[in-house]
């Protein structure tokens, strides 16, 4: 399948991609938040919402500890991402 290369490859570009995504997984599992069908986010979508964020702020290589990249992505998608105004989009740097 794509999205398995497309997510190996995310993870070879991107420090930190797994930890972080590891991270949210658990959180959005503590939360019953991590069923699609039930009305919260798959691995993909975890994955490609960090890759966005990553790309915004030019996180790419970037050596930040994974209790910050966890803090600031939740500021960012909790309250300052307007979704009725903007979208994700990954492939032009978030």
């Amino acid at each position: 399948m794509k999205s398995i290369h497309l997510v190996k490859s995310y993870i070879k570009e991107f420090s930190n991609l797994k930890e972080l995504t590891l991270c949210i997984k658990k959180f959005l599992a503590v939360k019953d938040l991590n069923s699609p069908y039930q009305g919260g986010l798959s691995s993909y979508g975890v994955v490609i919402m960090i890759v966005a964020y990553m790309n915004f702020f030019s996180l790419q290589q970037a050596w930040v500890y994974i209790s910050q990249l966890l803090i600031h992505f939740l500021k960012f998608y909790g309250l300052k991402f307007d979704e009725t105004k903007v979208g994700i989009l990954v492939n032009r740097g978030g």
